[in-house]
């Protein structure tokens, strides 16, 4: 690993100086978050953070480490809740304006949607429209009328609408069936290359914010984590929804264990005595 500046910091043993160097880092460092989120509003590239800004930022927090009250094991956002805690430095509140400013940079991934609602509603979804929405992504194949269905659920609002309009039009007295097939079509084609479109915006947008997408990923906070991938509200509510299902599961596994472990304990105390 290559050699930090703030690897130089003053030992624990000076805890004073230590305390100080690092506010003055992380004030640089917030400095740096700040500029981020006001290029969003004025830029249609934004001044992401430098790695060196990011790298020294997770620098400060190894070093907080020394004079912290939590546990080696803790996370990095854990330290940054003890330091705002501490010394009310609102670096929680900066990184979470930074991680919704980005979600707002990157807009939506289909793709990145539709592996979402596949896997929480996998008892609803046959696993062959998986295939074919894949297909249809990648535009390896030609959507038709039979797709709209499918892709409904996964392209933008206004498109939506005229494909809700077609699936029940009905061509009018002595107009010809086939005319509203293909302008079915046309839409399904539409659609497709609208889909296609945003993952490949998604891809190159992703691509420019990765060493910031890395580190807000590293905070190891599952909020930011969700925000990182281009899925919708929806989407991310349906997997903090599924994490909570999973981790009452896991305590109520726990819980059986110790249980049938206290009666199995209590049964050969019994044959004892």
């Amino acid at each position: 690993m290559p050699n930090c500046p703030f690897d130089r910091l003053p030992s624990a043993s000076s805890e004073k100086r230590l305390r100080e160097t690092i506010k003055q880092n992380l004030n640089a460092a917030l400095c740096s978050f700040q500029e981020f989120i006001e290029s969003t509003e004025t830029d249609a590239v934004p001044d992401f953070p430098s790695p060196a800004v990011l790298e020294n930022f997770m620098a400060q927090l190894r070093a907080f480490q020394s004079i912290s009250r939590r546990k080696a094991t803790a996370t990095p956002i854990q330290l940054i809740r003890e330091i705002d805690h501490r010394w009310r430095m609102k670096i929680f509140l900066t990184l979470t304006d930074c991680a919704v400013r980005l979600e707002q940079y990157l807009a939506s991934n289909p793709l990145h949607n539709f592996h979402a609602r596949v896997l929480f509603r996998r008892a609803k979804t046959p696993l062959k429209d998986e295939a074919v929405a894949l297909l249809l992504l990648l535009n390896e194949r030609r959507a038709t009328r039979a797709d709209l269905a499918f892709l409904r659920p996964l392209i933008s609002t206004d498109l939506g609408e005229i494909i809700d309009s077609l699936s029940t039009a009905r061509p009018r007295h002595g107009a010809r069936q086939d005319a509203v097939d293909r302008l079915r079509d046309r839409i399904a084609r539409v659609a497709q290359k609208d889909l296609v479109q945003q993952r490949e915006l998604f891809l190159i947008k992703a691509a420019a914010a990765k060493p910031f997408r890395q580190f807000l990923f590293d905070l190891q906070h599952r909020l930011f984590q969700k925000r990182l991938f281009g899925l919708s509200d929806e989407r991310i509510k349906e997997w903090q929804t599924s994490s909570t299902l999973a981790k009452n599961r896991l305590r109520k596994r726990r819980f059986d264990d110790r249980k049938r472990a206290k009666q199995r304990y209590m049964r050969r105390r019994h044959k004892r005595h």
